[in-house]
């Protein structure tokens, strides 16, 4: 298990090293050329369009534009934020955490075109709902058996990266920070998560995001004043943080003497590689939620695309990145480089709430993001196994996907990261080349303010 393991790690490191991160940095840093800088022109526009959506719902009878927005930030404001954040700044040091915005300023510009392209490229089903996603817009991008073929490539990978890896490594994360606050064995965890998300998941897509709607704004706020909390009693030593997020991007020798062994190479590969594990700009996953929204037009759900990496990165992120910077990194003595990330959060927390306190809050904030990831992303993934092989899959992929909720919770977590590693990479590698193909489409969209 431990060569297999070391295997996929090896294979995950050439390609994030050598390829996944500077092709999302380019097709980022293209499209927001291509788009005129969409995310400043329309950044006001986004955050009017989504905290309006919180404030005043929109009525219709399928999905809102704010609910498809909150069902897609349901699986962005799961383990990323979290347990991705710790382990990047652990591993890269606090400059992974520069390149994490760095490659979200541009990564609004890449989720304003996928949000754009699902909303364009959707379809009617029979019972008049809508459905669409990546798969839709790579087929319509390549024309004929290419397209049909690369579509079914990238629908495999989602289906797997999703539902199955994506699922287990959520619920391995929860299955974690149970045990390690409340001692409660992952075989017990596994078993309530599994009954819980099947009979959530059985309701259907539109009480997914409904939930999404409610539960997501009120987790969000909740982690956000927790986050302050720490961040204000350790007020003092914000200004360092900051000075080391900047100095330790370009110069990550320099902190503790260099002692850490941290490169450039390593802070910009830890901050871009966990940066698309939270806000998936790029990977291609997030256009199923995109997708189902009764938008007045494009533009308008692009708008909201952009928001939420916003929302994920630049906010919620940047808390806890500040959370553990300000606690752990301004002493004298870096902190043990084999912490996990959620070890290195509740450390930070630890600061102010004890390490219980802090043990059991992150524990359920893990829980409570986690589970709302594993409904987005069995979602994402089914909508992809439906692509693949009819709606009659559907039921099948289901039960399966649920299997590995339970199967996440009982495997070794560098295993469940090393997959999903692997096969988010796979989905970045196949989506955006379409999104490259249809930047002139995408162009037309945000050429134009449609006074949403």
């Amino acid at each position: 298990m431990s060569a297999a393991v070391s295997l996929i790690e090896e294979f995950n490191s050439f390609f994030t090293d050598n390829i996944l991160c500077f092709l999302l940095l380019f097709t980022g840093i293209f499209l927001t050329f291509k788009t005129r800088f969409v995310q400043v022109r329309f950044f006001l526009q986004g955050l009017k369009n989504t905290f309006g959506g919180i404030i005043k719902k929109e009525k219709t009878d399928g999905i809102s534009p704010f609910a498809a927005l909150a069902t897609s930030l349901a699986a962005q404001l799961g383990t990323g934020n979290i347990v991705g954040a710790g382990s990047a700044i652990i591993l890269g040091g606090p400059g992974a955490v520069f390149w994490m915005w760095f490659s979200a300023f541009f990564g609004m510009a890449t989720a304003y075109s996928e949000a754009v392209l699902a909303q364009k490229t959707r379809k009617v089903t029979d019972s008049k709902d809508f459905t669409g996603g990546a798969a839709y817009y790579i087929k319509y991008a390549f024309s004929g058996k290419k397209g049909q073929y690369l579509a079914g490539v990238f629908s495999l990978f989602a289906t797997v990266a999703l539902g199955f890896t994506g699922v287990s490594v959520q619920s391995n994360s929860i299955s974690s920070a149970l045990n390690e606050a409340l001692n409660i064995p992952a075989f017990i965890s596994g078993i309530i998560l599994t009954l819980a998300a099947g009979v959530l998941i059985l309701k259907g897509t539109k009480a997914i995001a409904r939930l999404s709607e409610k539960t997501v704004p009120c987790l969000a706020f909740l982690y956000t004043a927790a986050c302050l909390t720490v961040i204000i009693m350790n007020i003092k030593y914000i200004p360092k943080a900051f000075y080391l997020i900047f100095s330790c991007a370009f110069s990550p020798e320099a902190l503790f003497g260099g002692i850490t062994g941290i490169s450039i190479k390593t802070a910009l590969t830890q901050g871009i590689k966990r940066g698309l594990f939270t806000n998936e700009a790029g990977m291609g996953s997030t256009p199923s939620a995109h997708a189902l929204s009764d938008a007045k037009n494009p533009h308008y759900q692009g708008t909201l695309g952009m928001a939420g990496v916003f929302i994920d990165t630049f906010l919620l992120l940047t808390l806890t990145a500040l959370a553990i910077i300000s606690v752990l990194y301004t002493k004298s003595t870096p902190p043990d480089p084999t912490l996990s990330g959620s070890e290195a959060v509740t450390l930070a927390f630890s600061s102010v709430f004890g390490q219980k306190g802090a043990a059991l809050f992150i524990a359920f904030s893990i829980m409570f993001f986690a589970f709302a990831s594993i409904l987005g992303w069995n979602l994402f993934g089914s909508s992809s196994a439906v692509f693949l092989f009819g709606k009659k899959s559907e039921k099948l992929y289901t039960v399966s996907s649920l299997i590995f909720v339970f199967l996440g919770c009982i495997f070794p977590g560098q295993l469940v990261w090393a997959l999903t590693d692997l096969f988010n990479t796979l989905m970045v590698l196949t989506n955006i080349p379409a999104l490259i193909k249809l930047s002139k489409e995408i162009q037309t969209e945000a050429n134009f303010d449609k006074n949403c």
